[in-house]
């Protein structure tokens, strides 16, 4: 049986990076483009009965401001390395990107990377990885 063809770069090591402070096209259908999983990205955990006790959670983060979670963003990068905002999202909060697309995390995750912090694949799943060498963040 042949292989089927993957549309996904296969290993970290052959992808393409953006470079510092380069913002990409996020007009009309691109703005989704970061939200595709990867398919090594982590899975939520399973819904407890009941359901969550946050039943809105996107509305919970929208409380908080951008620059609480660029440290956050940064170490988990640090730690993990090149991740997608789905498995960002997951491992710091146990939500899909779905549920945090257009919230002060996705806004840090871009602040990140306008402000050189932070580079991004050019190919899809979108990855996000740590500019290594430069001065800790400073941007509210």
């Amino acid at each position: 049986m042949q292989q089927q063809l993957s549309l996904f770069a296969a290993d970290l090591e052959d992808l393409r990076w953006s470079q510092p402070g380069q913002l990409p096209d996020r007009s009309g259908m691109y703005v989704y483009t970061h939200l595709i999983r990867g398919d090594d990205d982590p899975r939520r955990s399973p819904r407890p009965p009941g359901g969550r006790k946050d039943r809105a959670p996107h509305q919970t983060l929208g409380k908080t401001q951008p620059s609480h979670w660029y440290s956050k963003i940064e170490d988990l990068l640090r730690d993990e390395g090149p991740l997608t905002f789905n498995a960002i999202s997951v491992l710091m909060l146990d939500l899909t990107a779905d549920v945090t697309f257009m919230t002060p995390v996705d806004k840090a995750l871009w602040n990140l990377v306008r402000d050189r912090r932070l580079v991004f694949s050019l190919s899809s799943p979108i990855r996000f990885r740590r500019v290594e060498n430069t001065s800790p963040h400073t941007t509210s």
